[in-house]
């Protein structure tokens, strides 16, 4: 089993509804109010995991289970970058694309 929490980096608070997923095992679970998760039936064996959320850098790594054993694990996330947005100033020439 792997369980844990899933909290901001800045702040240490929950994120909410964050996916963890185990892309090759087509196993996922998401973050509760609190952060918590919990993911079972997890083979024994290097694993490759995936925890993500809208607005912050995922995590990307692999991790090493062994038979029976509760892998337990504190996740922070940092916020992605957030860009401005566009503003067009100019229009395009008509005669331009013909």
């Amino acid at each position: 089993m792997f369980s844990g929490v899933v909290l901001t980096d800045s702040t240490q608070q929950p994120i909410v509804d964050a996916e963890v997923v185990f892309p090759e095992l087509t196993t996922m679970g998401r973050t509760d109010e609190r952060g918590a998760f919990r993911v079972t039936d997890i083979p024994p064996g290097e694993q490759h995991v995936v925890v993500r959320h809208v607005g912050y850098g995922p995590l990307d790594t692999q991790i090493t289970f062994t038979s029976n054993e509760n892998v337990n694990r504190r996740i922070l996330l940092s916020r992605a970058v957030k860009l401005d947005s566009v503003v067009v100033t100019e229009k395009a020439a008509s005669d331009r694309w013909l």
